[in-house]
């Protein structure tokens, strides 16, 4: 899966143990951490198993109008949201 960060580009390999892609994002292998989202989406809906939400997950996602976060997010990093419009 290939993903534009701001400065970078990334391509993440089938094969890699430590991240996965699912539904423009990018968790840890076991999906219990979101740590990116495509900074194009509009809305969002938070897996199931995710239980932390990383630094800046969805920093820049300037387009986001609504978001759909599981009971089971206990933690939340530092500037999940920073530069959100909305």
């Amino acid at each position: 899966m290939h993903f534009n960060l701001p400065g970078c580009q990334y391509d993440i390999s089938p094969e890699n143990t430590a991240f996965c892609v699912a539904d423009d994002a990018i968790y840890s292998a076991d999906m219990t951490i979101l740590y990116y989202v495509d900074k194009d989406v509009t809305e969002f809906t938070i897996l199931d198993t995710v239980n932390k939400l990383g630094d800046g997950a969805f920093k820049g996602c300037r387009s986001l109008e609504s978001i759909s976060i599981p009971q089971n997010v206990r933690l939340v990093g530092l500037e999940v949201f920073a530069d959100c419009r909305q």
